[in-house]
């Protein structure tokens, strides 16, 4: 079953210059961290670039940032460290897409520049499955890379977003309703802008409040654009 998206699927025959792997993956099993290195190891991936902070309504304790428990977990597994690097500017799957295009880190690869981009994340379960969080980082890649740029694998792996997230996800697209093209710069302005999650001391609150001014921010993407 294929996805509704503009993007190909990985091609096995294809270089790619960079695998970008967005962190937040199930802790237990990796499965985005397996598909990335697998196709790795095929040889034709350049360099693995795992992106992502802190989910911003995150309720554990975690010290790491979601992109350093996947990049650990991969040089466990035998990833070379020089064919590794991480982003930890965002908090939320849009942000792990476009931070690392806008706002590349020192030393990070220029995703701006690169000519073949590989988008690797879970469908659903089962090795054919094409749904899940593959869907919603894809149609969050439309607002970053057009489709000449960047291919998408997605590997088997459970995804069951709760209904905080569904909420936001669907308010963020009306908030983006008029981006009609790939503009990382724009989303990354956006973002930094309008949502709560970029606010410095956005940890610093406990995870009920957090809840409460998102959800009030959702509202008010509705209620003014």
């Amino acid at each position: 079953m294929s996805l509704d998206t503009k993007f190909q699927k990985y091609d096995p025959d294809k270089h790619y210059e960079i695998g970008l792997l967005p962190g937040g993956e199930n802790r237990q099993t990796f499965p985005r961290s397996k598909g990335a290195l697998q196709a790795f190891k095929t040889g034709n991936i350049g360099c693995i670039l795992v992106s992502g902070g802190r989910y911003g309504l995150a309720v554990d304790n975690f010290k790491k940032s979601d992109a350093v428990i996947s990049a650990d977990y991969l040089l466990t597994e035998g990833m070379p460290i020089e064919n590794l690097f991480i982003d930890t500017q965002s908090h939320e799957t849009l942000g792990e897409l476009a931070f690392p295009v806008a706002k590349p880190m020192p030393g990070n690869p220029k995703l701006k520049d690169a000519k073949s981009i590989l988008l690797i994340t879970e469908g659903g379960p089962g090795a054919s499955a094409e749904k899940g969080h593959a869907g919603r980082a894809l149609k969050s890649a439309e607002k970053v890379f057009s489709p000449e740029q960047l291919d998408y694998l997605a590997v088997p792996g459970q995804y069951s977003p709760g209904l905080v997230t569904n909420v936001y996800e669907k308010s963020l697209d009306h908030l983006f309703r008029f981006q009609d093209r790939a503009d990382p710069d724009n989303v990354v302005k956006v973002l930094e802008e309008k949502l709560p999650f970029y606010d410095p001391k956005w940890f610093d609150k406990p995870l009920g409040l957090r809840r409460a001014i998102l959800g009030a921010t959702c509202i008010s993407w509705w209620l003014r654009t």
